[in-house]
């Protein structure tokens, strides 16, 4: 699942796997135009698998101090923090009468050339979190 940005920003991609880890793939700026494709392997035990990400025109400060602190000391606690600043900013977000999220459950494999990849358009506030959450 590639991630397209069409202006410069900040983007955090956080996955919470079925063992209850979570681990942060992606904490940075992004140039209009760059790509982010993270990659998640699925492992036991089956589950549901989340990732959440988070793209911000402003450096989330509080978000970004919570990643470093799981680079320190990844340490349960450090990751506990980590969830509950991406929740505290999705809930900030919705309180702006954003459509809400809806949950989206997903599967499959892609086809087709790697080139050519589908993408949706954003447009709103300052802060876009999106939840997905696959079940394996």
């Amino acid at each position: 699942m590639p991630l397209f940005l069409c202006a410069p920003c900040y983007c955090y991609v956080a996955v919470q796997s079925s063992d209850d880890d979570t681990v942060v793939l992606y904490a940075g700026p992004m140039a209009k135009g760059e790509w982010v494709s993270p990659v998640m392997k699925f492992t036991d035990p089956p589950g549901l698998e989340s990732l959440f990400i988070v793209v911000s025109r402003e450096e989330q400060k509080n978000l970004a101090q919570r990643i470093s602190a799981i680079k320190n000391n990844s340490g349960s606690t450090q990751k506990r923090a980590l969830m509950n600043e991406i929740f505290k900013v999705r809930s900030d977000v919705s309180k702006f009468k954003e459509t809400p999220e809806k949950p989206v459950l997903m599967g499959g494999a892609t086809r087709g050339d790697p080139d050519k990849s589908m993408g949706v358009e954003y447009s709103g506030l300052e802060t876009y979190v999106k939840t997905i959450s696959i079940e394996h």
